[in-house]
């Protein structure tokens, strides 16, 4: 099933949800363009971390000109990631769901195996 965004786009929605045994929850929506799965970023809000800016630690094979771009996108795209999970043990057992546009799958696993798959969607 595919959504359609305010501009009339068709749009595949993800969320991803992690539930830790004290009961928080950490949610991440990922929006994919249809039917180009390309993620659809939303507009940052407040600061970004020095570390996301494009010259900071810039990868050998960067493409991206830093004249254009200020800010690395697939830093930006970690900087909530990281943010929220910078004081969880990659080993600490999370229940995750995953809920697509059809369907939710859940399960228990090491936070790192359920960031692992979220992540492979961001890099994508």
């Amino acid at each position: 099933m595919v959504n359609k965004n305010t501009e009339g786009k068709e749009v595949l929605c993800y969320v991803y949800r992690f539930t830790f045994k004290d009961g928080k929850t950490h949610n991440f929506n990922l929006n994919l363009s249809y039917p180009e799965l390309k993620q659809i970023k939303p507009e940052r809000q407040g600061e970004r971390p020095d570390w996301t800016r494009l010259g900071f630690s810039r990868c050998a094979n960067c493409p991206l000109d830093p004249e254009v771009h200020e800010y690395c996108p697939t830093a930006e795209c970690f900087a909530e990631i990281i943010e929220k999970f910078k004081d969880v043990l990659s080993v600490e057992e999370v229940d995750v769901t995953v809920q697509l546009p059809e369907r939710a799958i859940s399960k228990t696993l090491p936070a790192q195996k359920g960031l692992s798959s979220m992540i492979g969607l961001y890099m994508a």
